[in-house]
């Protein structure tokens, strides 16, 4: 834009408004057009015209002096560009048409709003200019832009006789009135009543051409724009300032707002009961004028997006003040595009054909559906593929025994890490089993070898010779992996590994690195972090650290730099276990934490990283703004978007109600689970653990299971974190953690809804992310995409391909279930 910008206006460049075919401008040839052109020749009054344009919410892209322009006699262009291209050539002419009637007024006294009106063709060649007198590259005009720009400018002129002259002026474009406006509408608009009418469609854009329409059956009512949306019953003026601070500026006097500002407010005030009465009352002037426009225009008109004028649009993140203030989940566009499943799979072949190919260290993240096929897909190209080696990297210990079986069926030689603490799981000795998860769970991890010798000393004759074995085995000189054409490991065990002695294995990361990264966070209670400070367990620097974390406010993020303990220093804490509670050892090695008084207790994690190796993720979660933002991610990143397959069955979710912790505890577990069965019938439930299933899956344990596939499921829950986690991730990041999460009306996955969220744009991003990968995860596990089956989802977060049902069935008020800062997920 800024070298066409600079042709045309600097340099003299003729231009056309539209693309013509074969070089012939005429309307026949017309094929698309994307700039709109005011050109003003009679002595024109530059800073009026701007006026008006900015009054009536048009914005210009640039304005040039035309190359007759002289000091005695001024001429000039102003050059508009749409947000997108016209195709339909009547539909272009209307909107010439309609920029032009609003500067058709002839002044006695000259002609300083006067746009040259043979301007109308639509493959007109404008001559360039003789230098730039404003330019905004990045201004866009909508058509809706133009058209609501024009009724307001027409309402103001043509006031006493508005009706006759628009239907006069209608006529002569070939437009159809509709509700007293010309027929041109956003399609989500329009209404049934007028689907058998002749259309002009172009992307998201309905025009009614004048035609001889078809004759209404008597007592039919007269055809109109889609209904509009009710009036909020219950919003409370205090309620309406804190949910948006343009009115709150507006309704305490704090400054004088512009006329679009003051607009936005009025088409949004005007559905909710109460708001006509509190926009009049803080009005400081024109109060006939906006009486007038609010019967003839505003009434009829649906709320005006926040966008248009409004200063604080970014920060809020709401569309409009109505959308933000109602509960209703709306879907963007119904236009869902779906590829054949064997298209999906053959595009997730060649982009995964592609990243091993690949000779760099970028990181090529790929998103693919559940059950497509990825790890089919994978195995495949390792059989396919023997010149090179690999590493698979899956979430759990269950999922790698499944892949190493899977590639064994192949004829793929591999090798797979153990997991000591599974292994001990195996050999029934719930005492040693006990002792070395506190190992891991406490960061001992590095004692477990050494504990492990001990108890098999001490325990030799209680022993079966199997069990021996098996602790020899996990106690003795570890395999070796370098030589293995395929290397089989866990995400925990990947991140232990030397890649730098494996510098020749493509590798392969099965799910969602960065969700497995996220799970490693830890917390200790404030009443321990006060007993390692006055026992004087650490050296006097990292306690020093500790009380300078006790200091902090609720929900606050710092960066922290401990000393890490050497092995001297482990060892002594090690002996000090029976004093504290929790993973010290870990909070010395972590780099950020939070502070949570709401749980009395502070919460770390070390600095997500990933390593400087070329990587290939699948999963069908993955974030691409997740993995550009953390370390090691950034620049190296390739994000693939396999397009999705539509279900072979279905997914029915009620939204009615948030669903969260809390909401289930006040409706009554019980009450809740029988209200499901009702509803879905006995299938079986994936939900909070709190809530009692036959399942061992809950939330924040999904991946990997396989056993639900084709039965029908229950999803109930929506599982937010507590803010502090959050916040945690965030200060991780690098993000903004300073906000806090409140009601907001947001867009995400083509559905417009309201949740409790973050401003900051990230931190929402990343919250939402980890809700709707636990929500998509769960309903996964029936393997939707190629079984006849149906997942009943209980959540107010909606999920992709789903049948919404928003009607209530809990019986519970909207102040019981309000959302909060929610317990942690167990």
């Amino acid at each position: 834009m800024s070298k066409i910008i600079h042709e045309i206006g600097e340099n003299g460049r003729a231009f056309t408004r539209a693309l013509v075919k074969d070089g012939i401008r005429d309307k026949e040839h017309f094929e698309k057009q994307i700039f709109l052109v005011l050109d003003f020749d009679e002595n024109p009054n530059y800073k009026k015209i701007k006026k008006r344009l900015k009054k009536y919410g048009i914005p210009f892209t640039f304005t040039y002096k035309s190359l007759r322009n002289s000091d005695e006699n001024p001429k000039f262009r102003a050059v508009f560009v749409l947000d997108d291209w016209i195709r339909e050539p009547a539909l272009a002419d209307v909107l010439n048409n309609l920029l032009l009637e609003m500067f058709n007024d002839e002044k006695v006294d000259g002609k300083e709003l006067l746009a040259d009106q043979n301007c109308k063709e639509l493959a007109r060649m404008f001559l360039g200019g003789k230098g730039i007198i404003e330019k905004h590259s990045c201004a866009r005009v909508t058509i809706m832009d133009v058209v609501d720009g024009f009724h307001r400018y027409y309402k103001d002129k043509k006031r006493e006789n508005y009706t006759k002259r628009l239907k006069t002026l209608a006529k002569s474009l070939s437009v159809e009135v509709i509700n007293n406006r010309l027929g041109i509408f956003e399609e989500s608009y329009v209404d049934d009543s007028l689907k058998d009418w002749k259309m002009v469609r172009d992307g998201n854009i309905v025009m009614f051409p004048v035609e001889k329409q078809k004759k209404k059956k008597e007592g039919e009512e007269q055809a109109h724009i889609k209904k509009l949306p009710s009036v909020l019953p219950n919003i409370t003026k205090d309620t309406l300032k804190e949910a948006c601070p343009l009115f709150k500026e507006y309704s305490e006097e704090e400054r004088k707002l512009g006329h679009m500002e003051r607009y936005v407010l009025a088409t949004n005030l005007r559905y909710i009961k109460g708001g006509k009465s509190w926009f009049f009352e803080h009005l400081q002037k024109n109060k006939k004028k906006w009486e007038y426009d609010w019967e003839t225009y505003i009434k009829v008109h649906p709320p005006v997006k926040c966008s248009k004028g409004c200063p604080y649009a970014d920060i809020c993140g709401c569309t409009t003040i109505y959308s933000n203030l109602s509960s209703k989940i709306r879907k963007l566009s119904s236009l869902d595009a779906y590829l054949p499943l064997k298209g999906s799979q053959e595009q997730l072949k060649i982009c995964l054909q592609e990243a091993v190919d690949a000779k760099n260290d970028n990181i090529y993240v790929i998103k693919a559906q559940t059950a497509l096929g990825k790890t089919e897909a994978y195995c495949n190209l390792i059989q396919e593929r023997p010149d090179k080696q690999f590493i698979i990297a899956v979430p759990t210990c269950k999922l790698q025994a499944e892949i190493v079986q899977r590639l064994k069926g192949k004829g793929i030689e591999c090798t797979w890490t153990e997991s000591v603490y599974e292994n001990i799981k195996k050999l029934n000795l719930p005492d040693l089993e006990a002792m070395v998860k506190k190992l891991y769970d406490d960061g001992f991890g590095r004692f477990v070898v050494k504990q492990i010798r001990e108890y098999k000393t001490k325990n030799y004759d209680k022993l079966t010779e199997y069990q021996r074995q098996n602790l020899n085995r996990l106690t003795g000189k570890k395999q070796e992996l370098e030589q293995s054409r395929c290397i089989v490991t866990t995400h925990a065990y990947f991140q232990m590994m030397k890649l730098d002695t494996l510098d020749s294995y493509e590798i392969i990361i099965d799910e969602d690195f960065l969700v497995t990264l996220f799970k490693r966070n830890w917390s200790l209670s404030l009443e321990d972090v006060k007993t390692i400070i006055t026992k004087r367990i650490l050296s006097p620097r990292n306690t020093e650290k500790l009380k300078q974390i006790l200091d902090m406010k609720d929900q606050e993020t710092q960066k922290i730099a401990f000393v890490k303990p050497n092995k001297y220093e482990l060892e002594k804490l090690y002996e000090r276990t029976n004093e504290v509670n929790g993973p010290l050892p870990l909070l010395l090695e972590s780099s950020c934490v939070v502070m949570d008084r709401v749980h009395e207790e502070i919460m770390f994690c070390e600095k997500f990283e990933l390593p400087p190796r070329k990587m290939i993720i699948l999963s069908a979660s993955v974030n691409e703004k997740l993995y550009e933002d953390v370390s090691g991610g950034g620049e190296r990143v390739r994000f693939r978007n396999i397009p999705e397959v539509k279900y072979k069955g279905h997914v029915i979710q009620y939204t009615a109600h948030t669903m969260s912790r809390k909401c289930i505890k006040t409706a009554g577990t019980e009450k809740v689970q029988q209200k499901i069965k009702e509803i879905a019938g006995d299938v079986p439930v994936i939900s909070f653990k709190m809530i009692d299933t036959d399942l061992d899956i809950h939330f924040g344990k999904t991946e990997g299971f396989d056993n639900l596939k084709g039965k029908d499921i229950a999803i109930v829950g929506t599982p937010h974190n507590r803010p502090a986690l959050y916040k945690l991730l965030g200060e991780a990041l690098g993000y903004n953690t300073a906000g806090n999460i409140t009601n907001h009306r947001v867009e995400r996955n083509n559905y417009e809804f309201r949740i409790m969220t973050f401003a900051d744009k990230s931190m929402r991003n990343l919250q939402l992310f980890l809700i709707e990968t636990e929500l998509e995860q769960a309903i996964g596990r029936a393997r939707v995409l190629r079984e006849d089956c149906t997942v009943y989802v209980f959540s107010n977060y909606p999920c992709k391909q789903a049948e919404l049902n928003m009607e209530p069935y809990l019986n519970i008020t909207a102040e019981e279930e309000t959302e909060d800062e929610e317990e942690i997920k167990e």
